[in-house]
């Protein structure tokens, strides 16, 4: 255990009942820290839906209970957030906190305040009347690899500008509907194969002098296709099926889908990708590959900036052949977005 102790310690949005919850390493930082006051600033739980707490979340809980004995001498706040609102009742009685909606104290002479800032997003249309947008953001996508293994993290500023995207719809009127992604490892592995071979096709037919001027990244990713067999390449080609095919069930329970448009805000231009690395050339466009191989029309629309200023997308995306309500939904979103800046000038 650390020998310092802190005055104030904060966490925030754990997201409790969540895949990716941190429970285990919360619980441990807190075991492992001294501090006289604990905040939990917010989004403590991911929803209402107890059912999903699985056994570190659980003990997270107990845990708090234990800081809150009054024994103890640790001050300990809970201060709601959206996605926990509503629980103060229940929290009081389940692990013995109080909760507030900001919370306020002092230390060395000044005032601070705590509060988790849902507050103040901003919802310019009234009335609205959605029937059902499925959003593929918050539950599902907070991890990004469906399984992958070792792939691009998706940056939390990207995350927040599509969950405040999917929020803003369902504070104009629409139900907003967690959904499951329908991208996996082998589809994509799948694509990569097929893509590959074709690029090593294409690349193989020019003359020695003109195959060396391809990108170094594109060659060495495009040369692999070469020790592909032929079953491999119809398998990866058929994986282009097994998207439409599940895109197609998606939208049998869901009008639109909102999601992030890449998992990054921006890498190095001298990069040819996020990662950079031929072995993992599709990580990046995993929110937008299915909708191009399942020929769903989707729209790209800013919908915030990180702390940088640099602009996030949002993806709009819907049902085959509703070109027309996925203009509709960007036209009605560009209304309820936060105001934009003005564009940086060379």
């Amino acid at each position: 255990m650390s020998s310092a102790v802190y005055d104030t310690l904060i966490l925030s949005d754990l997201q409790l009942g969540s895949e990716i919850s941190r429970a285990e390493q919360a619980t441990r930082m807190l075991r492992e820290n001294r501090f006289r006051r604990l905040i939990l600033l917010g989004d403590i739980f991911s929803d209402l839906n107890f059912g999903r707490l699985t056994k570190p979340h659980w003990k997270f809980l107990s845990y708090i209970r234990k800081l809150s004995n009054p024994k103890r001498g640790i001050e300990v706040i809970w201060v709601e957030g959206n996605h926990d609102r509503g629980l103060s009742d229940v929290m009081s009685h389940l692990v013995g906190v109080k909760v507030y909606e900001e919370y306020e104290w002092e230390f060395a002479g000044r005032r601070h305040i705590a509060i988790h800032g849902h507050q103040f997003d901003r919802f310019a249309v009234n009335n609205l009347l959605l029937s059902s947008v499925g959003t593929l953001i918050h539950l599902q996508l907070q991890k990004l690899d469906f399984g992958f293994g070792q792939a691009i993290m998706l940056e939390k500023e990207v995350r927040d500008v599509a969950v405040k995207a999917a929020r803003a719809f369902e504070a104009a009127g629409a139900e907003v509907t967690e959904v499951p992604g329908v991208l996996t490892r082998e589809m994509l592995d799948g694509l990569d194969a097929f893509w590959r071979a074709r690029a090593w096709d294409d690349l193989s037919r020019l003359a020695p002098e003109d195959r060396a001027k391809a990108l170094p990244y594109i060659y060495k990713w495009a040369e692999g296709g070469a020790k592909l067999s032929g079953v491999d390449v119809v398998r990866g080609f058929n994986a282009t099926m097994a998207i439409r095919a599940a895109a197609a069930k998606l939208f049998c329970e869901v009008d639109y889908v909102i999601s992030p448009v890449s998992p990054v805000v921006n890498f190095a231009a001298e990069l040819a990708s996020p990662i950079d690395d031929p072995a993992k050339p599709f990580e990046h466009i995993c929110y937008t590959v299915p909708w191009n191989m399942a020929e769903n029309p989707a729209a790209s629309i800013n919908g915030g900036y990180d702390a940088k200023g640099f602009p996030i997308g949002v993806q709009i995306i819907g049902r085959r052949f509703d070109d027309i309500g996925v203009l509709w939904m960007a036209s009605m979103y560009e209304v309820m977005r936060p105001a934009l800046r003005v564009w940086p000038q060379p």
